[in-house]
């Protein structure tokens, strides 16, 4: 008798453990699925590919490798993306369908390794060795956002942490590395409108200007020991927003941290993703404090050399800036 119920036992747990592994692959070919019916009805038209998708039997997790979001100029990729999603999300998607599913998570962890965001129009490019996401939201309204299909009102929080962060803006700013980036964010959709707004924090900075900059102040970067490539700060944050309906991501408040000074732009900052030069300085001014020893000796050298007095207290300088940003417009402001 004993026997005869540890049989039907080890039946039971292997049936199970059969439904598992065929209720993943089901998930796997219901996700699939639906990528494909979301991006053959948009237009213009969207290509995603990806190597693999893999839903885990036992875990829920949904995990994409070399995914590649390409749309016209902008190309978004990952070597892999990981869903974090519970035992209870993948159960919904698997005996339900992807769109079901989707739709009723409204928190996740998703993880990004290798991620890359390039438009090939003007060469700009982010890219992260990887990124640690806490998600809040509707899950299927987001990655319809993330296909390009955005009709639907919806708004989403995610809060992040990234590592080896890389900003490449060549012939407006040059490059610059980051060892950690942590960002605070929420993503608004009404009818088609997104507007984006964040604060990011980085730390352990290193800049490599464009060349211009480079030929123009080589001396000057060289006499306080940094070469002309390899620029640090020891930390930076900012406040920013962007509006789908404008090329226009506004930073309203900035501040920088380097040996030499502690630096705070408020005011807007506004940078223009269609037309870089076009970036412009609104309503902003500029603090300088901290002033390190080297340079101050450096500014007190310029207004013996020039004959110019550089309005200064307690280590501070403060200046009023307008124009846009390769031709800036400053007015010193008196202490």
């Amino acid at each position: 008798m004993k026997k005869y119920y540890a049989i039907t036992i080890l039946i039971v747990l292997a049936a199970l453990f059969a439904y598992h592994f065929y209720a993943a692959d089901k998930a796997e070919q219901n996700i699939d699925t639906s990528i494909q019916e979301i991006t053959s009805e948009l237009n213009p038209p969207l290509s995603v590919s990806y190597s693999s998708v893999e839903v885990g039997p036992f875990s829920g997790d949904v995990h994409f490798t070399d995914l590649n979001i390409i749309r016209n100029q902008d190309i978004r990729r990952a070597q892999s993306v990981l869903f974090d999603f519970s035992y209870f999300d993948f159960l919904k998607i698997s005996l339900f369908g992807a769109e079901y599913g989707l739709k009723r998570i409204e928190s996740a962890n998703i993880n990004f390794n290798r991620l890359s965001i390039t438009n090939r129009a003007n060469l700009t490019e982010f890219k992260l060795n990887s990124l640690n996401a806490g998600y809040q939201g509707e899950l299927w309204k987001l990655l319809r956002i993330g296909f390009h299909d955005s009709t639907a009102s919806s708004e989403h929080t995610l809060i992040a942490e990234g590592s080896n962060f890389t900003i490449s803006l060549p012939g407006f700013i040059g490059i610059i590395n980051t060892d950690t980036l942590n960002i605070s964010s929420v993503l608004k959709n009404k009818s088609g409108n997104e507007s984006f707004s964040a604060t990011a924090s980085l730390k352990k900075l290193s800049w490599n200007p464009t060349d211009s900059f480079k030929n123009q102040y080589r001396f000057f970067i060289q006499g306080f020991g940094y070469e002309p490539d390899s620029i640090p700060f020891q930390k930076a944050k900012l406040d920013f927003d962007y509006k789908s309906k404008t090329p226009i991501l506004s930073i309203n408040e900035m501040s920088l941290q380097s040996e030499l000074f502690t630096g705070i732009l408020t005011g807007k900052l506004n940078i223009n993703s269609d037309t870089l030069s076009a970036t412009s300085f609104d309503s902003a001014s500029l603090r300088f404090s901290d002033l390190a020893p080297p340079l101050q000796n450096v500014l007190s050298n310029a207004e013996k050399l020039f004959g110019i007095k550089i309005p200064m207290a307690d280590s501070t300088i403060s200046m009023g800036i307008s124009g846009t940003f390769l031709k800036p417009t400053i007015r010193m402001d008196n202490q």
